[in-house]
């Protein structure tokens, strides 16, 4: 009938994540460029707190919701969708860690826009992809939080010689004092990580990966990171990377000034394989941690 349904079901069962999502999709509706999309969710992740780059406190993020979503195609390089969500997140923390665990219910409305050239995936030779994301929550929605988060990140890769590529990046969030902790910005860990920029999914928070930090080992309210990669190309499966990272996250007591950004150096060896990549690789942060992934 013109529409071109799709309906996806994710299954994801592990020790610390089990996740479940069921997705009805229309990417254009009748001969229009509007697109539709509908999907319910059930996540469950078990989640840490660092102290001085050591595991401090281990608790659980458990949520459930549901969101509906309505946009326009921009072409064949990305989109523009609004959306309502309707999600329901309880955190369990253990009796010996002194902590109230939480029940909490976000409504909001979010303006989501994606443009995305890059010619290749995972390892683009050239293009750039620009995301932008508005979130508001209001008690009026039916919710118990109130909060605005807003998000912004932009990448780019050029290839030299068909072997040299060059990607660089960046990324900036700032969010309410009001926005819960847990669905605040973080920062740590290595790109390679499935969901990265995670703009499409359940959750509804971001992180940028830093190399010499644990996956998501910092949060705040306030992003900025910046990012550039040097990848060579071995032929015929192994890529090489050079990584450079400067920023930080901050809560809204912390001074945001020149010397609390934090810089990490990185390198990584990646190995495409049609199951997909395989990657190892180590970082360092300016304070002398290190993380090897």
């Amino acid at each position: 009938m013109g529409f071109g349904s799709e309906f996806t079901a994710v299954g994801h069962s592990g020790k610390r994540k089990k996740f479940i999502m069921l997705e009805s999709q229309i990417d254009r509706i009748y001969k229009s460029l509007y697109t539709f999309n509908i999907k319910t969710y059930r996540l469950f992740r078990k989640r840490q707190l660092y102290t001085d780059h050591a595991d401090a406190l281990e608790y659980e993020d458990d949520r459930y919701g549901s969101v509906v979503s309505l946009g326009q195609q921009m072409g064949k390089f990305g989109n523009v969708m609004f959306r309502f969500k309707s999600e329901t997140l309880w955190t369990h923390f253990a009796p010996s860690s002194n902590m109230k665990n939480q029940n909490k219910e976000i409504r909001s409305i979010i303006m989501n826009s994606v443009i995305d050239t890059f010619d290749s995936y995972p390892f683009p030779k050239n293009g750039n992809i620009n995301i932008v994301y508005i979130e508001s929550s209001q008690e009026f929605f039916g919710g118990t939080e109130q909060f605005v988060k807003l998000f912004w990140s932009g990448s780019y890769a050029k290839t030299y010689a068909r072997k040299h590529t060059v990607l660089g990046g960046f990324s900036l969030g700032t969010a309410d004092p009001s926005t819960p902790d847990i669905d605040s910005f973080t920062l740590g860990g290595t790109s390679t990580r499935l969901n990265c920029y995670d703009y499409d999914s359940a959750m509804s928070h971001f992180y940028a990966d830093f190399q010499g930090l644990y996956h998501e080992e910092r949060f705040g309210n306030y992003m900025a990171v910046g990012k550039l990669k040097y990848r060579l190309f071995i032929p015929r499966y192994f890529h090489l990377g050079l990584i450079y990272n400067i920023g930080n996250v901050w809560n809204n007591q912390d001074p945001i000034r020149f010397d609390s950004l934090l810089q990490s150096y990185g390198i990584q060896g990646t190995f495409a394989s049609r199951l997909g990549p395989f990657s190892i690789g180590w970082g360092i942060t300016s304070q002398g941690d290190d993380r090897l992934y």
